[in-house]
C-alpha cells in the first residue's frame, strides 16, 4: 500500500497475493473511517477502460517519480517511508502490472478466469 500526496489516502496498487496480504488488506478496510475502500470496481471497469487507462501510464509513472524524490528528502519520517512504497509501485507498473491487467481484461471481457493455453488480450504497444 502507498498513499497519494494529496490527502493522504491509501491507495492499493495491486491486487494481494497471499492470505497475510488479504488480512492487511481487510484490517485497513474494516478500519477505514472513510469508506474508501471499494469492491465495485468490476461494475465500471470495461476492457476498453483498462486499455484507455494502460496507454496514458506515463502520467502515473511522472506523478511515481515526482512524489518519491520529493518525499525521499522530506524532514518527515512519515514521507521518507512512504518513498520506499512509491519505488515499490513503479517497480509493478514497470514490471507486473500489465500482465495483471491482461488477466483483469481477459475476466472482464468473459466472467471468468483463464484457462490453461488462452491467449490474453493485449493492452496495446507496451
Amino acid at each position: 500500500m502507498v498513499y497519494e500526496d494529496e490527502f493522504g489516502g491509501e491507495i492499493v496498487y495491486r491486487q494481494p497475493t497471499n492470505s497475510s496480504e488479504v488480512q492487511l488488506l481487510l484490517t485497513a478496510a474494516w478500519s477505514d473511517p472513510f469508506c474508501a475502500y471499494g469492491a465495485d470496481g468490476n461494475e465500471h471497469w470495461t476492457l476498453d477502460l483498462v486499455r484507455q487507462w494502460w496507454a496514458e501510464r506515463q502520467r502515473l509513472a511522472g506523478w511515481i517519480d515526482q512524489v518519491r524524490h520529493q518525499w525521499s528528502v522530506s524532514d518527515r519520517a512519515d514521507e521518507r517511508d512512504n518513498a520506499a512504497g512509491l519505488v515499490e509501485f513503479g517497480r509493478y507498473l514497470d514490471d507486473g502490472l500489465e500482465a495483471d491487467l491482461r488477466n483483469y481484461g481477459l475476466w472482464l471481457d468473459n466472467r471468468r478466469p483463464r484457462q490453461p493455453r488462452e491467449a490474453l488480450p493485449s493492452l496495446g504497444s507496451s
